[in-house]
């Protein structure tokens, strides 16, 4: 087998593995409720699945994300309308 193949072999057989981990993690979430952190098959699950949840979180972009520039103008913005008000009261 060549060797290209085998790795790539050996890939797909780590994303089919941490992939059957993070339904089991999913499924045992709806199940077990809010005890979920107390129970040993979730903490096993949710351990071996990190590492491929941090690198999922460095490579996909950030949903909803907003620049410091927007943020600062929405303070600024609500700290000017709470100025008036207390200025009319």
């Amino acid at each position: 087998m060549p060797t290209e193949l085998l790795l790539l072999t050996i890939a797909r057989a780590l994303v089919e593995v941490a992939g059957c981990f993070m339904l089991g993690q999913g499924l045992l979430y709806v199940l077990a409720g809010s005890r979920r952190n107390d129970n040993f098959v979730y903490q096993l699950f949710a351990l071996l699945t990190r590492p491929v949840m941090k690198v999922t979180r460095v490579i996909t972009p950030r949903h909803g994300s907003t620049s410091a520039s927007s943020t600062t103008r929405r303070s600024s913005k609500r700290k000017q309308s709470q100025r008036s008000a207390k200025r009319s009261s």
